[in-house]
């Protein structure tokens, strides 16, 4: 699995389990770390 793809599946984990900010930071930091432009390149997990 790309990061790109482990950023959208985790979006829509978000999205599905209705996670705010405040509630998931350690999960909101992850996905911007995988959100795919702050990615110079594409690495296999």
């Amino acid at each position: 699995m790309t990061k790109e793809e482990l950023y959208h599946y985790m979006l829509a984990y978000q999205k599905e389990h209705l996670f705010s900010e405040k509630d998931q930071s350690n999960f909101i930091s992850i996905l911007r770390t995988l959100k795919p432009d702050n990615n110079q390149k594409e690495e296999k997990i």
